[in-house]
C-alpha cells in the first residue's frame, strides 16, 4: 500500500472521528437546553459530589417523612371522626334518656334498653374502624379488631350479674362498674387489643407523635359503661322490685351527661398530635422545596451559555460538512 493511500486513509478517520466529536458534543448541549441539566454532573461539579450527594439525601429523608406524616395524619383524622361519632351517640342517649329521670315507665324502660343496644353496637363499630388494613384503637395490635361484640359483651356481662347474685339495682350498677374497671373482664372478654403503652411513630428525624386514643380509654369504658347500664336496664324486669329499671337509666343518664368534659379532653389530646402532624408537614414541605431549588442549582446548565456553545457547534459542523464536500470534489486537473 502506497504512502498516498495511508495518508488518505488516516484523514479520512480523522475527519470522520471529528465529526462523530462535534455531533456528540451537539446533542449532549442540546439535550442539556431541553432539560436544563447538565449532562456530567461530575464534570459540572469539578469532582465534588460529596454536596450533592448530601442534598439527595436530605430530600429522600424529607420526603419519606411526608410520606409518614401524610398517613399517619389521615390515620388520626379517621379516628377523630370516630370519637366525635361516640360523643354524639352519648349525648344522643342522653337527650333520649334525660326526660326519663325518675319517672321512666317499663315500656319507656325497655324502648331505652333497645336504643342502647343499637348505639353500644355503634360505638363498637367506630372503636373498630381500621385505615389501611390496621385497627385505630387497639394500640399496638393493629392486625385485629380492638373490641369484641356488643351483643358478646352484653352476654358476658349478663352471667357475670347472675353470677355474682345482684338483688338490687347497686349490686347491678356495681357489677357492670367491676367489669368495665382496669382490671376487670372488660380487659380480657371486650377489649382485645394491645394494654401496653400508647403507640408512638415517628415523622421525619426531629418529630414523634402518640396515637392517644385507644377503645380501653377511662373515658371511653365511662360512656360503654353507661350505655350497657341503659341496654340492660329492662333485663330483670319480672325479678327487682318495681322501678328499679328506671334507676338504672337515670343513672346511667346522668353518667353519659358527666362524660361529656372527658370526651372532649380525649378529642382534645388527639387534635393536639394532629397539630403536630400538620406541624411537620409544614416543615418537612418547607425543606423539600429548599432542598429541590439546591439541587437544581447544583446540577442546572447556564441557558444562555448552553445556547451559545451549541450555536458554535452547529456552526463548526456546517464548516466541518461543507469542506468535506469539497475535498470529496477534489480531482487532480483541479487541484493542478
Amino acid at each position: 500500500m502506497s504512502m498516498t493511500s495511508l495518508g488518505d486513509m488516516a484523514q479520512h478517520y480523522m475527519t470522520r472521528r471529528q465529526n462523530v466529536t462535534m455531533r456528540t458534543t451537539m446533542y449532549r448541549l442540546n439535550n442539556e437546553l431541553v432539560t436544563g441539566k447538565v449532562s456530567d454532573q461530575a464534570a459540572h461539579l469539578r469532582g465534588d459530589q460529596l454536596r450533592l450527594a448530601s442534598v439527595v439525601r436530605r430530600i429522600g429523608i424529607a420526603e419519606t417523612g411526608l410520606l409518614a406524616a401524610n398517613e399517619n395524619g389521615s390515620m388520626m383524622s379517621v379516628m377523630q371522626l370516630a370519637l366525635s361519632s361516640i360523643d354524639e351517640m352519648r349525648s344522643n342517649m342522653f337527650e333520649q334518656t334525660a326526660p326519663l329521670i325518675g319517672t321512666a315507665t317499663p315500656d319507656q324502660v325497655e324502648t331505652a334498653a333497645n336504643g342502647a343496644k343499637n348505639a353500644l353496637s355503634d360505638m363498637v363499630s367506630a372503636l373498630n374502624n381500621r385505615f389501611g388494613g390496621q385497627s385505630l384503637f387497639a394500640g399496638a395490635a393493629t392486625d385485629g379488631p380492638a373490641l369484641a361484640s356488643a351483643d358478646s359483651m352484653l352476654t358476658d356481662l349478663r352471667a357475670a350479674i347472675t353470677a355474682s347474685g345482684a338483688v338490687t339495682v347497686n349490686d347491678i350498677i356495681a357489677e357492670v362498674d367491676a367489669w368495665f374497671a382496669p382490671g376487670g373482664d372488660f380487659d380480657t372478654a371486650g377489649y382485645l387489643g394491645d394494654l401496653g403503652d400508647l403507640v408512638t411513630r415517628r415523622i421525619g428525624e426531629d418529630t414523634e407523635i402518640t396515637f392517644e386514643a385507644r377503645a380501653d380509654d377511662p373515658v371511653l369504658r365511662e360512656v360503654m359503661a353507661a350505655t350497657a347500664l341503659i341496654a340492660l336496664a329492662a333485663d330483670n324486669a319480672g325479678t327487682l322490685p318495681a322501678g328499679s329499671g328506671a334507676q338504672i337509666v337515670s343513672e346511667a343518664s346522668e353518667r353519659l351527661l358527666s362524660t361529656g368534659s372527658g370526651m372532649a379532653t380525649l378529642q382534645g389530646r388527639v387534635g393536639q398530635e394532629e397539630a403536630r402532624v400538620e406541624e411537620a408537614k409544614a416543615r418537612l414541605n418547607a425543606e423539600v422545596g429548599a432542598m429541590s431549588i439546591m439541587y437544581n442549582d447544583m446540577i442546572s446548565a447556564d441557558p444562555f451559555d448552553t445556547a451559545t456553545a451549541l450555536q458554535e457547534v452547529q456552526n463548526q459542523l456546517e464548516m466541518h460538512y461543507a469542506l468535506t464536500s469539497r475535498l470529496s470534489e477534489l480531482t487532480l486537473t483541479r487541484y493542478l
